[in-house]
């Protein structure tokens, strides 16, 4: 029963309503059939009965065809709805299936009637295939709009002239910039230059490839740098590009900080075996100089031959204090290297003014002329402490290898303020360096000449000091006319 055809035969003679069923059954139709004549009964075996076809005279007592389609339709089934009447004009058979009537078939030729019938329910079968296919494309349609508009990776088309074709919405959330402002855009309006060009390169270099990982930089809407990773899928069907665009910029700031990490690494490696071999060297010489100048003042003591110790004090003395040089600087660089910078305001002039005092001791200092020039305010936001020891060991250098056979042996510092930056600038006309040293005077514990008897870490440390302070030193020197060592550093605030 149940895989028999259900047909509602809305039909108020008994002998046209038998006729139907008679030439259905005939024709080998497998079915099972209620009439019925009034409105009420329709609409209740529309119901219950669930009728696969709907056979309806058009005139009725109290009811027509043309209500009995509308009951159909409003009645949420797809049901076929096959007028079954007798002689119509053909203006209202036309009506009839212009509202949505399946057929019609005239009461004195029924041979068609289960043709009509089968064709009606394959008709609503195609149609209810096609409603179901819609509806499924629609869902997956929004299933997969959803997943666009709410993922955090940027989905775009490109076509053939690099212009812009779609972006999805979470362009906005990366970068700041609508979809609406970057589609009909050319791609290479967004991206560095430099990368557009790689990237295109790269890509026309694996064309025959499934897809290509391009990384390339853009500007957001801020003006922030971002770095993107592209997967590029090519579109035979249009030379368009799909491209899936995630943001890496974390990850790159986290690359970039581990490379940056690990070159220090290999800086402070570096620096600790040079540390390790010159520390023991610079430590030990003047130690082992020290016995020596005691044992050989015992033995003349002992024989009776020490005549005056004056000349051994003197030496000890000056290997006690070069010994004592090496630890300070030591000292110092492990200061610079661990402490963190505490700012004030200083007055520059001042701290070099008071150096100087505390130098008057260095055989030569008198005779050398100190002019400090000061340009725009002299106090500047730094940490004391560091820029004492820039400045002690800078003056006193100069100081140690002025070149007192000059007439006038000078010391020039210029200094000048702007609200971005301070310049300083240390001249003298002492002995100079040789050319061929210049680009080693930072390095540690380098000498660039015999007369240096310190431990080869001061200009290091300044160094290091400077770049701690983000700011830079540059140096120019003649051999026999001087030199200049120029400090930038950046202006900074509490």
């Amino acid at each position: 029963m149940l895989n028999k055809l259900r047909i509602l035969i809305l039909e108020d003679s008994e002998d046209d309503a038998h006729l139907i069923k008679r030439v259905l059954s005939k024709s080998g139709l497998d079915f099972i059939s209620k009439t019925v004549s009034t409105r009420k009964e329709y609409i209740t075996e529309l119901k219950s009965f669930l009728p696969n076809v709907v056979l309806s005279d058009h005139s009725m007592p109290s009811f027509n065809s043309i209500e009995a389609l509308e009951l159909c339709q409003k009645s949420g089934y797809a049901i076929p709805f096959i007028l079954v009447t007798g002689a119509v004009s053909e203006e209202f058979a036309v009506e009839c299936i212009m509202k949505g009537a399946d057929d019609y078939i005239l009461k004195g030729n029924l041979t068609r009637l289960a043709s009509s019938i089968s064709n009606a329910l394959k008709q609503k079968n195609s149609e209810n295939e096609k409603e179901i296919a819609i509806e499924m494309l629609r869902r997956s349609e929004e299933h997969f709009r959803n997943l666009i508009e709410n993922s955090t990776d940027i989905l775009a088309i490109v076509n053939k002239y690099n212009i812009i074709t779609y972006i999805s919405p979470s362009v906005e959330k990366i970068l700041g910039i609508s979809p609406k402002e970057l589609k009909n855009k050319k791609v290479s309006d967004y991206i560095f230059k430099e990368d557009y060009i790689a990237a295109k390169r790269q890509f026309q270099n694996n064309v025959s490839a499934d897809m290509s990982a391009i990384e390339v930089r853009i500007l957001d809407k801020n003006g922030s740098i971002r770095h993107l990773e592209c997967m590029i899928k090519p579109d035979t069907i249009d030379n368009s590009v799909i491209l899936n665009i995630r943001d890496i910029t974390e990850r790159k700031i986290a690359e970039d900080e581990l490379k940056k990490k690990n070159k220090e690494l290999k800086k402070i490696n570096q620096e600790m075996d040079s540390f390790v071999y010159s520390t023991s060297h610079d430590l030990k010489a003047p130690l082992k100089s020290l016995l020596g100048l005691i044992r050989l003042a015992q033995m003349e003591f002992r024989d009776n031959t020490l005549k005056s110790f004056d000349e051994y004090s003197h030496l000890m003395e000056k290997s006690i204090m070069k010994l004592d040089d090496t630890i300070q600087k030591i000292l110092v660089h492990t200061a610079n290297s661990r402490s963190e910078i505490e700012l004030e305001q200083v007055e520059i002039k001042e701290i070099i003014e008071e150096i100087f005092d505390k130098l008057t001791f260095l055989d030569g200092n008198k005779f050398i002329k100190k002019n400090i020039l000061t340009e725009g305010y002299t106090h500047i936001i730094s940490d004391p402490n560091r820029l004492i020891v820039i400045f002690n060991n800078l003056i006193s250098n100069a100081i140690k290898y002025s070149d007192l056979s000059k007439t006038n042996p000078f010391i020039n510092i210029n200094i000048k303020n702007t609200d971005t930056n301070t310049t300083i600038v240390f001249q003298d006309n002492g002995i100079g360096i040789d050319p061929e040293y210049i680009g080693k005077v930072f390095n540690m514990f380098f000498r660039a000449t015999e007369k240096s008897e310190g431990s080869g870490l001061g200009l290091y440390i300044v160094k290091e000091i400077i770049e701690k302070l983000d700011g830079s030193i540059k140096i120019e020197s003649t051999l026999k006319e001087g030199t200049t060592f120029t400090i930038l550093l950046p202006t900074k605030s509490f």
